[in-house]
């Protein structure tokens, strides 16, 4: 059985998946409280690190097979000011660093549609250097970055990115030109039993009433 070390874990997506397919998460690392208490529902007994730049990865060398992590978002993201390796919050530099130090056969990575233009090949090519051999879509090609922007532009068309006015019904605020507001969608506001369908999550997933 694989094993997974999963970092910017958030409620554990990764891992849900990834155990769906038969692997095992033996560590999560992740900053916000909230979703540290979903992680600790739902796996208990499994460690959880905090600050990803205080994590020493040589002590999963040799037990970690697969590293998989959806790093910060907001360097990139088109709901921000996009500063990409000169925001702070930046944090692939950390993500790459627990890879070197932990050396896994394979590594996961997720972030949005606008890293595609701003950070990929720097990603890749970093990768690469470690000796990883890189794909980013089903066809194994190195230059993946029309593909994949396409399938954002299609997925946008379906469902906007939520932003916070979401949250308040009517919320009219979309971060691209051409795609309405969630709530405009679908005509409610953004709740988490909502979400939790959308990304199929079971039900009740970040309930922590029990």
């Amino acid at each position: 059985m694989l094993k997974v070390l999963d970092l910017f874990s958030g409620i554990g997506g990764f891992s849900l998946g990834l155990e769906r397919a038969g692997m095992e998460t033996v560590a999560f690392c992740e900053i916000e409280e909230y979703p540290r208490k979903v992680l600790a529902k739902h796996w208990p007994g499994v460690p959880i690190h905090s600050d990803i730049r205080k994590l020493d990865g040589t002590q999963y060398r040799g037990t970690v097979d697969v590293i998989c992590g959806g790093f910060p978002c907001q360097p990139f993201s088109h709901a921000g000011k996009r500063g990409g390796k000169d925001d702070d919050r930046d944090l692939w530099p950390e993500m790459l660093r627990v890879i070197r130090e932990v050396q896994p056969t394979w590594v996961i990575g997720e972030n949005v549609a606008g890293f595609i233009n701003m950070e990929l090949d720097r990603t890749l090519s970093d990768l690469e250097d470690e000796g990883y051999a890189c794909q980013t879509s089903r066809s194994g090609t190195r230059k993946g970055e029309k593909l994949l922007d396409g399938i954002a532009k299609e997925l946008d068309q379906m469902w906007g990115t939520p932003t916070a006015t979401d949250a308040i019904k009517g919320g009219k605020v979309s971060p691209r030109p051409g795609a309405m507001g969630l709530s405009e969608q679908t005509g409610g506001s953004l709740n988490p039993q909502w979400v939790e369908w959308l990304m199929g999550y079971p039900a009740g997933w970040t309930d922590l009433k029990d």
